[in-house]
């Protein structure tokens, strides 16, 4: 008898051990996600496959990632999709503790869809702030700060997320008015430069131009040189040939005389 109690009793032990283990899994159930073959930890993109591992401590992590502070809203904590979404990067990065007390007047069959598009609403917000470049355009960040109101009234925390679109929105609109600075002073070295070009033409056309003139110039001083040094050989020769008529004339004389001597 006492056998039989005792293994009665340990099959009772063994059921109850199970019946926990079970549990502890059910508990347990930790959902890792791997996006492009990566952990959610600095990945991006859709999710390759789900792996499913057992751990209670994970488990219990897992719910207590994101308690919601509205008690009508306890039943989101058993939601796999939501549960999925909350184990996304940039709810790891900047943990959340949304209250959705506006979905309160929700009918029950679509909250977990309208607390699902504020989580995913949250998630991109985060991920495109993440992305922004220098050059992004303004209604792009327009956009996203137009999100965070909404996301506030359900009671995400987007101060961060807020203070990082400001900034970068001012350096933004200070590139924006530098780049448009810049695009004048392009435009006015390239007008600048169009009127180089026209100057340096005409420039050059003015240097042909006095080119011709400076050999038209050497050419007339050449011949202005030879036309002198004829004048000169002519004036000399005009002294000389006055000087030789004067002599035939003081001849001429001088034989007319002898012959009105002679009559």
């Amino acid at each position: 008898m006492d056998k039989m109690s005792s293994e009665v009793g340990e099959r009772r032990g063994k059921q109850m051990e199970a019946e926990t283990s079970s549990e502890k899994r059910k508990r347990g159930m930790h959902v890792k996600f791997l996006f492009k073959g990566k952990e959610c930890g600095g990945a991006e993109g859709g999710v390759d496959k789900i792996d499913v591992e057992d751990s209670s401590t994970t488990g219990a992590a897992a719910v207590d990632n994101m308690p919601y502070e509205n008690q009508n809203l306890l039943w989101l904590e058993r939601s796999p999709v939501l549960r999925f979404v909350q184990f996304l990067e940039e709810f790891q990065l900047m943990p959340q503790k949304p209250h959705f007390r506006p979905l309160d007047e929700c009918d029950v069959v679509s909250r977990e869809g309208w607390a699902l598009k504020h989580m995913m609403t949250f998630v991109n917000v985060v991920k495109e702030t993440s992305k922004l470049q220098v050059n992004a355009s303004g209604s792009i960040i327009d956009n996203l700060l137009k999100c965070l109101p909404e996301l506030e009234s359900h009671g995400f925390d987007v101060k961060d997320v807020r203070n990082r679109l400001l900034k970068m929105q001012t350096m933004i609109k200070s590139r924006e008015h530098l780049q448009t600075k810049l695009e004048k002073v392009k435009c006015e070295i390239k007008i600048r430069t169009h009127e180089g070009t026209k100057i340096n033409a005409e420039l050059l056309d003015a240097i042909e131009e006095l080119k011709v003139l400076e050999e038209k110039k050497a050419r007339l001083v050449s011949m202005n040189e030879e036309n002198d040094f004829e004048i000169a050989k002519l004036k000399s020769s005009d002294s000389s040939l006055n000087e030789h008529i004067q002599n035939v004339e003081h001849s001429f004389v001088s034989v007319d005389r002898k012959l009105n001597w002679l009559v």
